[in-house]
């Protein structure tokens, strides 16, 4: 709910950067789910995270492109350095403070750890904190690293596909409104702004479910993949030999009309029990696929219905403009991100009961 106050400056008012309030609030629920930790991120005027770390995979994307910042000793004197070393420390200091409090908050009560069931669940930072590698504890440092891929890759990821997803519901208003129907259906039309999500009432929002797997078939996280070929593979006119390197482009294989009929088309029923049958399974791979594919899916799944529940129940999304699914340019500074930034104007739900 922190983030419906958060954006109820924008009512009535022009379109606004719809990102800026999502990231905010995705990196408080990382934080608060799989830290333990409140960061407090959305009333925070000084929390510049999801900036920092944004900037910082452009920055990396740029040099991966740009064959002379390749060396060390050359990168290390450019600009683009100072730079991300500036981003590397403001997130390192960000993710210290976050092993801090957690630290702080198990010394000063472990029986605030417990509740009149028992010990409560442990969750990510617990059992990493926990965890020993040939008998000894991981050192704040490597603490720290794991931390922050968890961080990075569970907030910019589902923060972009919500603002993805939203997008797509301003721009659709029909798919919105067959959307907020499943809510009501859900909740019941009494004080539906302001209820509380349980895990059993996401498995019940098929239809929102259909439209995030739709949005992240036109808008993957990743737009592309890359993997080491380990034996010659024969694809029919070529064999590519082993040790070869392979990209898997996801946006294009997620735009092949022989897979996805009218594919400029945005349709969730395509995510249909009975459609999906019809489909390889790995022409379908937003967060990759096989024995390397994404740990965080479901988790990711949860986070975004959840974020998008309560924003739908509260607000209406409007685009004024819509423009169409392909004429929406796209980068990629390792995840797919919007070339403009994602716009829209809400209103609050009138309700005729």
């Amino acid at each position: 709910m922190v983030l419906v106050r958060q954006m109820e400056v924008e009512v009535e008012g022009k379109e606004f950067d719809v990102f800026k309030y999502v990231s905010l609030c995705t990196l408080d629920i990382i934080c608060e789910t799989a830290m333990g930790v409140s960061l407090n991120a959305q009333t925070n005027a000084d929390c510049n995270f999801p900036d920092a770390a944004n900037r910082l995979l452009e920055l990396l994307a740029i040099r991966a492109v740009t064959f002379w910042l390749h060396p060390d000793i050359i990168f290390k004197y450019s600009q683009l350095a100072k730079e991300q070393n500036q981003c590397i420390k403001y997130l390192h200091d960000v993710i210290n403070n976050v092993i801090r409090k957690k630290k702080a908050a198990l010394t000063k009560n472990e029986e605030s750890q417990k509740n009149e069931d028992g010990p409560r669940k442990k969750i990510f930072l617990d059992l990493l904190m926990e965890l020993t590698q040939d008998g000894t504890k991981f050192k704040d440092e490597e603490l720290r690293d794991q931390v922050n891929t968890l961080i990075i890759a569970g907030n910019d990821t589902n923060a972009n596909v919500s603002s993805f997803v939203m997008l797509m519901l301003a721009s659709f208003p029909d798919i919105q409104e067959k959307v907020y129907q499943e809510q009501l259906n859900i909740y019941g039309p009494t004080n539906i702004e302001n209820v509380l999500l349980k895990e059993e009432d996401l498995q019940r929002m098929e239809y929102l479910e259909r439209v995030i797997k739709e949005t992240m078939r036109l808008f993957p996280v990743l737009p592309f993949l890359v993997r080491k070929v380990t034996e010659d593979l024969d694809i029919g006119s070529y064999t590519l030999p082993k040790g070869s390197t392979v990209m898997v482009e996801i946006i294009k294989l997620h735009r092949m009309e022989e897979y996805w009929p009218s594919p400029e088309k945005f349709d969730p029923d395509r995510f249909s029990p009975e459609e999906v049958a019809k489909r390889h399974p790995y022409c379908y791979a937003p967060f990759s696929a096989g024995p390397r594919n994404c740990l965080g899916i479901k988790y990711a799944m949860m986070a975004t219905k959840a974020l998008l529940s309560t924003v739908l129940r509260n607000y209406r999304l409007i685009k004024d403009n819509a423009v169409p699914v392909f004429d929406i340019q796209l980068k990629a500074n390792f995840i797919l991100k919007p070339v403009e930034s994602i716009t829209l104007r809400i209103e609050r739900r009138n309700r005729k009961l």
